[in-house]
């Protein structure tokens, strides 16, 4: 926790506007524990969960535990949740499906809203609602879940990767689900998680070095249906194998040699250069201004990144790089510790 609280610290200085950490029980401290720890420490940016999911905790207990952080930080919170990914298998246990994501959320939602919801056909009730809105985001890794989070939620942190059909196909999928819905006329956030981004003047070194996210995103990629998850079916089978070589027991704590290895097989699998295109953020200087600059024509201002390379460092060099590019002020950047 003395870790996450540095690097939360050195990310609110350089400017992010959102600090996270993970839900990952096997992996990683206490969720909860860690953004009370942090939150004596920073003072401007946001801080919650990315992500939590619908199977560990009772949405009371979630609920409860949002309500206190916002009690800390009023107007700074906010909640992320998924399906569920390292923080239930590695319990033994399988991922949420989305009914239960959706019964979840709706439940959580009243909870902080109104003090009390639903709950597997009982009334359930928080008496320390917060007093300042607590937004809930969703994390989507495909269209349905897509869908999901655009009727119900705040905002999303879409792990889908930024690559142009990428984010037209998100754009649409968003766009129509909210206007079936009613929601087109109100406010709705995105977040683009890009795992982690390395910029070093070789710039072959910084690919390599990030490289290995590729096997990360494979492993979401390969859960499910890839078709809803705007992957090209003659890259399936090279996904899938790549997604069965990573482990998520050591989710983004993998030694260097397995790093090495994931890159060696995303290229021999034939998907490296698709996934680095969707995914990866880095190279040199120059090179990752472009990158930055192309994501901002695509209308991607909202970028999320782990610390699993090179560290909060490298976060906050990607935050100085985008000051260069003269980027819009209101672009924002979020630090997951991870």
């Amino acid at each position: 926790m003395r870790e996450a609280r540095r690097c939360a610290e050195l990310a609110d200085a350089a400017g992010a506007v959102r600090v996270s950490v993970w839900d990952s029980p096997a992996v990683a401290p206490d969720c909860w524990l860690t953004l009370g720890h942090i939150a004596a420490a920073i003072r401007g940016a946001a801080i919650g969960v990315s992500v939590t999911n619908p199977l560990t905790r009772h949405p009371v207990v979630t609920a409860n535990a949002a309500a206190s952080l916002a009690s800390l930080i009023p107007g700074r919170a906010f909640l992320g949740i998924g399906t569920g990914d390292s923080g239930v298998i590695n319990l033994g246990a399988r991922p949420a499906r989305l009914s239960e994501l959706r019964e979840y959320v709706l439940c959580l939602r009243s909870l902080l809203r109104e003090g009390t919801g639903r709950w597997r056909g009982a009334t359930v009730r928080l008496r320390s609602k917060p007093e300042a809105p607590v937004p809930i985001y969703l994390a989507a890794h495909g269209v349905n879940s897509l869908r999901l989070a655009a009727e119900l939620a705040d905002g999303v942190i879409l792990g889908l990767g930024h690559s142009e059909d990428v984010v037209d196909g998100v754009r649409e999928v968003i766009a129509t689900t909210r206007d079936r819905t009613g929601g087109a006329d109100t406010g709705f956030d995105l977040w683009w998680n890009c795992g982690a981004v390395r910029i070093s003047e070789d710039a072959d070194a910084a690919v390599r070095e990030t490289g290995w996210l590729t096997a990360s995103f494979a492993h979401h990629l390969a859960r499910g249906d890839m078709a809803s998850k705007f992957v090209p079916p003659d890259l399936h089978d090279g996904i899938r194998r790549l997604a069965a070589n990573y482990d998520l027991g050591l989710h983004g704590r993998q030694p260097d040699a397995m790093r090495a290895r994931y890159v060696e097989l995303a290229q021999e699998f034939g998907v490296w250069e698709y996934l680095l295109d969707r995914f990866i953020i880095a190279g040199s200087r120059s090179g990752v201004r472009d990158q930055l600059r192309l994501l901002a024509d695509r209308g991607v201002t909202n970028l999320e990144t782990g610390v699993s390379v090179g560290g909060v460092e490298a976060a906050a060099d990607l935050i100085s790089t985008a000051d260069e590019t003269n980027w819009n002020r209101e672009d924002r950047f979020a630090a997951d510790r991870r």
